[in-house]
């Protein structure tokens, strides 16, 4: 009986959760216990106006813009690793430029290696987001190719979910969107990180954060 239950659970939670490009898009989504919390988010969706973009920067259009607003890479030469960043109008899905991030070995020839650490890590302008706050983050990915030496791919976390919460991406069908929801468990700066965990090229581009505003005062009204 407990057998039976536990498959009916898992069938439960991948019908759900297979709406869902990744799981990790919603904390409710990672167990099948949270999936109340999962429909009562969706009800706030539902229910709610979504805010301006909050995040200064995410178009990748201007990097002294950027700069100002307190957008920081960390770039790692690490032993036979060669890394870089860019603005690069190659391609970009909106605007004129998108990010793009590479890592490839100084010594092709030798065998494929393990990168232990990220060659590559963005950290988002800060948003300012309050307790209980429900955000929206969006954005768009394209990984022409796969990462090698590393099963994180291009990882793309926040400071609410972390890397347990994070997208790995190994690959991309040309551009690819993503969603991810976060609830504000405390007030203060919020930040997006994106890594490239390993060797070969990724682009990110159009990214946002959106405040969704589901107080009655916001709420769509019915006209009666």
């Amino acid at each position: 009986t407990t057998q039976l239950l536990s498959h009916i659970q898992r069938a439960y939670w991948e019908q759900t959760s297979r709406r869902f490009r990744w799981p990790v898009a919603s904390p409710a989504l990672v167990h099948f216990n949270a999936l109340p919390i999962h429909w009562e988010l969706n009800q706030r969706l539902n229910s709610s106006q979504v805010g301006a973009n909050a995040l200064a920067g995410g178009d990748f259009e201007n990097l002294n813009h950027m700069l100002e607003h307190g957008w920081k890479q960390e770039v790692l030469q690490q032993a036979a690793i060669q890394g870089d960043v860019e603005l690069t109008p190659q391609q970009p899905k909106t605007g004129h430029y998108a990010l793009r991030l590479r890592a490839w070995p100084t010594k092709p020839n030798q065998p494929q290696q393990i990168v232990p650490i990220p060659p590559i890590t963005i950290r988002s302008a800060p948003v300012n987001v309050q307790l209980g706050q429900l955000l929206r983050i969006q954005g768009w990915v394209n990984v022409p190719r796969p990462i090698t030496g590393s099963r994180d791919g291009l990882l793309v976390s926040d400071s609410l979910g972390g890397e347990s919460l994070a997208l790995r991406i190994q690959q991309t069908d040309q551009w690819q969107p993503f969603v991810l929801y976060r609830v504000a468990d405390e007030s203060g700066p919020f930040y997006l990180h994106v890594a490239l965990t390993g060797l070969g090229e990724a682009f990110v581009d159009a990214l946002s954060v959106h405040a969704i505003d589901d107080t009655p005062d916001a709420r769509p009204r019915v006209q009666e």
